[in-house]
């Protein structure tokens, strides 16, 4: 964010110093400062605060950051081991700073970004769409992004039920979720208990 701050008032300063010497135009190295100024600087500008941007999208501060995702940010805190993000989340098994993303992106070579796109088209239905109260995914959950973690997890390859049906599990043909739940439940939030991490003294 300092880079950033630093080449806009870089940029800014340079502009108004083009516009009262203009005469500099009339030299070499005056035509270098106006295509440093006008083209180099804003394309780094435009780099740094993308990357920044797309880094701090991936936080799940800024996927609770709108009203309707805050009911899944409390599902993260159910105090039932049963239920898959919360126990995920409590226990540490994704980073919780990026709880969100570490589930929900797709292990591809362009998952980040897909994932990243998929967010936006949320973020531009949800404020000039249709009006919803409740989200859903827009394609169903692919057991490669639990592969991605557990595939080769000793508990997972020793499981007796997993070898049996691994085959099917690796191609998708069945799904995790069938035997492993339940996720959010947000619609029952108001009838369970939630953990509270305790300050350590």
């Amino acid at each position: 964010m300092i880079i950033i701050i630093t080449l806009i008032i870089i940029t800014i300063g340079l502009i108004v110093f083009i516009l009262l010497n203009q005469k500099i135009l009339n030299i070499f190295t005056g035509k270098i400062l106006v295509f440093i100024t006008f083209f180099i600087l804003p394309v780094f500008i435009i780099i740094f605060s993308t990357t920044l941007q797309f880094d701090n999208s991936k936080k799940t501060s800024f996927c609770l950051s709108c009203h309707i995702m805050k009911p899944y940010g409390k599902s993260l805190a159910i105090n039932d081991t049963s239920y898959i993000p919360a126990h995920h989340y409590q226990n540490n098994l994704i980073p919780r700073d990026k709880s969100c993303f570490t589930c929900h992106t797709t292990y591809t070579l362009f998952g980040d970004i897909n994932a990243k796109l998929k967010g936006l088209s949320h973020f531009f239905n949800y404020y000039f769409g249709e009006e919803y109260e409740n989200i859903k995914m827009s394609t169903p959950y692919n057991n490669r992004e639990c592969l991605h973690c557990h595939g080769e997890s000793r508990s997972f390859l020793e499981g007796e039920l997993h070898n049996e049906i691994m085959d099917r599990l690796t191609k998708n043909e069945q799904s995790c979720l069938v035997c492993h739940g339940p996720f959010h439940s947000t619609k029952s939030l108001d009838k369970l208990k939630f953990w509270q991490k305790e300050e350590s003294k």
